[in-house]
């Protein structure tokens, strides 16, 4: 899942380089979407579906997975489970996991 997860941040960054709302959004559901089958990586989650809703406010994939993630967040939370660490933006996190493919 971990070099999944890379790939789709990086396909991520390329969709932000490039400016496409469209292509971002789709990617940003994509990547939650593998994000979401990991309790701890459901803050990243949070804050990649919450740029999608700014972009693509009127998205009813976006919606549903934003209300998922919320629900889903307080289940985690009653259950004590530590979340991954949120740093920066969105495409912040896209970005990243580019660096990587420059090392």
């Amino acid at each position: 899942m971990g070099q999944a997860v890379t790939r789709y941040r990086q396909a991520l960054h390329l969709a932000y380089e490039d400016g496409n709302r469209e292509t971002i959004v789709s990617s940003i559901i994509e990547l939650v979407r593998l994000l979401m089958r990991s309790p701890t990586h459901l803050s990243i989650a949070q804050l990649l579906i919450d740029d999608a809703a700014q972009l693509e406010p009127n998205d009813r994939e976006v919606k549903s997975l934003k209300e998922r993630i919320q629900s889903e967040m307080l289940i985690e939370e009653a259950n004590a489970v530590q979340q991954k660490a949120v740093n920066g933006t969105a495409r912040d996190y896209a970005a990243n996991a580019y660096k990587l493919l420059e090392a």
